[in-house]
């Protein structure tokens, strides 16, 4: 896909969830409940995958990898 197009999509995006969030102003409702529960989900996700690239694999997978352990039994 061609990057304007990404960036058109996204900031169409952007600023539905954005309405959905100042929603919250005229009282609680679906799309301020769907928007909060999006972005708590999304969020949780990028920190776990981080945790995973940034710790749990250099100090479990790189450090099983470059063990004296033949390459048959990992």
């Amino acid at each position: 896909m061609n990057s304007q197009i990404i960036g058109l999509i996204s900031g169409f995006f952007s600023l539905v969830l954005g309405l959905w969030v100042f929603s919250y102003l005229l009282g609680d409702n679906p799309f301020y409940r769907f928007a909060m529960h999006l972005l708590i989900g999304v969020s949780a996700g990028v920190s776990c995958v981080y945790v995973i690239r940034s710790v749990i694999y250099p100090q479990l997978i790189e450090t099983w990898q470059s063990a004296s352990i033949p390459y048959g039994w990992f």
